[in-house]
């Protein structure tokens, strides 16, 4: 799942992670939508920004962890503060990416999370 406000990162994250795996990704840029599809559906990976109206990416990775703990959330923010790492890292965030995103890094870090899903 991939949640970001911005259509264009949504969108184009998901049509990444579409060609480099055979899982379906499904993207939001509303936060609440996205939340409900998790509550339905269960996502193994999420990757969310945390600037975002109606919920924050913060409220949203502490929800996500309250109903699914072994979920793996992958932070993107323009926010460069060690705050920011610190707190998402302390509910439960796997990695942090820095807008512009490193689609790389992203890549990287799906494989890493498929592979341990697969693991288990």
């Amino acid at each position: 799942m991939v949640v970001d406000d911005e259509p264009e990162i949504a969108q184009g994250l998901t049509a990444m992670l579409s060609a480099i795996t055979d899982h379906q990704i499904e993207s939001f840029t509303d936060p609440c939508l996205a939340l409900g599809a998790f509550q339905e559906n269960r996502y193994h990976l999420v990757l969310t920004d945390l600037r975002m109206p109606k919920i924050e990416g913060f409220e949203l990775l502490k929800k996500i962890k309250d109903v699914e703990p072994d979920t793996e959330v992958i932070i993107m923010t323009a926010v460069k503060d060690q705050d920011t790492i610190d707190s998402s890292l302390e509910l439960g965030a796997t990695e942090i990416f820095f807008k512009p995103i490193n689609l790389f890094g992203i890549e990287e870090a799906v494989y890493k999370s498929h592979a341990k899903f697969m693991a288990e």
